[in-house]
């Protein structure tokens, strides 16, 4: 079977959808289904890439078309391209503020259609309308409202053979407006690396910080508005370790405003713990980091937990997750990630997420 995938943007490392789908795809090739990915709406470049990507021994191809290109030249440069390949299936990974500063993709369906041509669809729904952290500012709900309305319209033209979501939440939403979709929980966006000498590298990356006894706990990526001091502090206190023995991080590009949520995290609980933010990590050095953690933070609520692609990373690192976050409204009870309502058992690993889509994919052209 082959597959040609679509998502946003391809620069490794800045966009997780992207590489997310780069593995799934280096996967599906190495269990020889051929599979290329068109990144639709690169900010990095300025004119067309085609270039083949490596990622865990495998070798995808994929082309990679700038924004600044009007969206007709990049759907007849799509086509062409996915005419070349002959793929059996499109999959669509589908992020509503991917392709629109706002996520109102009210023209988005005739640019698919434009490039997919009569090819099956299938829909892996990475977001949704917006709709968590309720109540939202009635602005919010409106854009919200909007957004799911750009989705009913893109659903409706485009009639996808199969669709798939991360989340029971999505899944319910998406049933309320009459679209079956079948769970797919994240595999990680950061592969393991042989990693034997990963306590060493983060002693040396935390100079004296990092003693032999010191516990650590880490953040990885932006953190969000969902992030709660009080339940950081509840969550530190279960781990019934001095201050001087446990060891607070932060690693991954961040902006701005998740520098002034991890600042003023550090000014509440500077008498729990001590802090440090790491920096940009690359591939290798992230999966590092992971592995030498003893414990790894989400800023994401517990119920939206399995969205995160760098969760769904630390646990194919082997480690226990804890959840930071609360939802506005919602009581701020300290959980781990086994508390979790989850479509699968351990960590989910890209092995699982190829055989499963050559599953449902197989299903839908019955």
């Amino acid at each position: 079977m082959k597959i040609a995938f679509l998502c946003r943007s391809l620069e490794r490392g800045r966009d997780g959808v992207g590489d997310y789908t780069r593995r799934l795809a280096a996967e599906l090739v190495r269990h020889g289904h051929p599979s290329v990915v068109v990144g639709l709406n690169e900010s990095a470049i300025s004119a067309s890439v085609f270039e083949a990507q490596e990622m865990e021994g495998a070798s995808v191809p994929v082309l990679r078309l700038p924004e600044i290109m009007p969206w007709g030249e990049r759907a007849t440069a799509a086509r062409e391209w996915l005419d070349a390949f002959n793929p059996d299936w499109v999959s669509l990974q589908y992020v509503p503020f991917a392709f629109h500063p706002k996520g109102l993709t009210f023209g988005f369906a005739d640019t698919v259609k434009e490039i997919i041509g009569s090819r099956p669809l299938h829909w892996m729904f990475h977001e949704l309308w917006l709709l968590w952290n309720l109540p939202l500012p009635l602005r919010q709900r409106g854009v919200g409202q909007l957004q799911k309305a750009c989705i009913r319209r893109c659903l409706r033209k485009l009639k996808p053979r199969a669709v798939a979501t991360q989340l029971p939440l999505y899944q319910a939403e998406l049933r309320k407006i009459g679209i079956a979709a079948e769970l797919l929980p994240l595999h990680g966006n950061i592969p393991v690396q042989a990693n034997g000498d990963a306590d060493q590298w983060l002693t040396a990356r935390c100079a004296a910080l990092k003693m032999p006894e010191t516990l650590t706990a880490g953040f990885f990526g932006n953190l969000l508005s969902t992030l709660d001091a009080g339940l950081v502090a509840a969550q530190l206190a279960r781990l019934n370790v001095p201050k001087d023995r446990l060891l607070m991080l932060l690693a991954g590009k961040i902006g701005a405003e998740s520098a002034r949520h991890w600042e003023s995290l550090e000014r509440e609980l500077k008498a729990s713990a001590t802090f440090h933010k790491l920096g940009e990590l690359d591939e290798r050095e992230a999966s590092y980091y992971f592995s030498s953690l003893d414990y790894g933070l989400t800023s994401y609520p517990s119920k939206l937990m399995n969205k995160s692609g760098s969760v769904a990373a630390m646990r194919e690192h082997g480690l226990q997750v804890i959840a930071c976050g609360v939802l506005n409204g919602s009581s701020a009870r300290p959980g781990h990630a086994s508390d979790q309502d989850s479509a699968a058992e351990g960590p989910w690993t890209v092995n699982r997420s190829a055989l499963f889509l050559l599953r449902q994919l197989e299903q839908a052209r019955l």
